[in-house]
């Protein structure tokens, strides 16, 4: 299936954060640093960088962190970079995080509509769409190296006390979109993860960038 022609608008989302009034404060920043400094270790072996976000259900937040770091990368022509997602008890790609996404101007199919649906998500145009799916922390596609396991999700960050194959590990956890489910402004909720999320992404980026000279 080709590549849907998407341009969705996460540089606005990104952009209309106030960084003066609004920063990502000091110990958010200190844990993105970490992140961008494993980045640079694994670039300094000349290799790709392969960022596995992992959470409980693979289900919000990795979902939403895969898509939004590769979209991050590729603003930034950073083709070092590949990004994945999973969970330590898989259950499904949450139907509110995919709409969540949607608003942000990916497209979106169905390709499988089952207890664990299979989406189809474009990202923005040049940028091949991506099936995505909850699995396992070992699916068969998570067989790359290096690996940096991303723990998204405090639960998972306890619960995991080893990912296979990671080259090494760092904490990063959201808060759970999950609470606003069953709530009149759920969209609201979601929508607030994503741009945390994207904003995050790209901070991460251009820091990793500055570590490696870049730019």
């Amino acid at each position: 299936m080709p590549a849907p022609k998407v341009s969705p608008d996460l540089i606005r989302i990104v952009k209309a954060q106030n960084w003066e009034s609004n920063p990502i404060d000091q110990a958010r920043r200190q844990q993105l640093q970490n992140l961008a400094s494993l980045m640079e270790s694994v670039n300094k072996m000349k290799r790709n960088i392969h960022l596995l976000f992992v959470c409980t259900h693979n289900a919000r937040r990795s979902q939403a962190a895969e898509l939004l770091s590769r979209s991050a990368a590729s603003y930034y022509g950073l083709r070092d970079i590949e990004t994945y997602s999973a969970g330590t008890t898989p259950t499904a790609f949450h139907l509110n995080m995919v709409d969540a996404l949607a608003r942000t101007g990916m497209s979106v199919d169905i390709l499988n509509w089952s207890k664990n649906p299979i989406y189809h998500l474009g990202i923005e145009e040049g940028l091949e769409a991506r099936d995505m799916f909850s699995k396992d922390i070992n699916h068969q596609s998570l067989d790359v190296h290096p690996k940096i396991a991303t723990m998204v999700c405090s639960k998972a960050d306890e619960a995991c006390p080893s990912v296979p194959g990671a080259f090494d590990r760092i904490s990063l956890p959201y808060r759970d979109p999950k609470s606003g489910d069953e709530q009149s402004n759920v969209g609201s909720v979601y929508d607030k993860t994503v741009n945390t999320i994207a904003r995050e992404m790209y901070y991460l980026m251009r820091q990793y960038m500055k570590n490696t000279g870049k730019r």
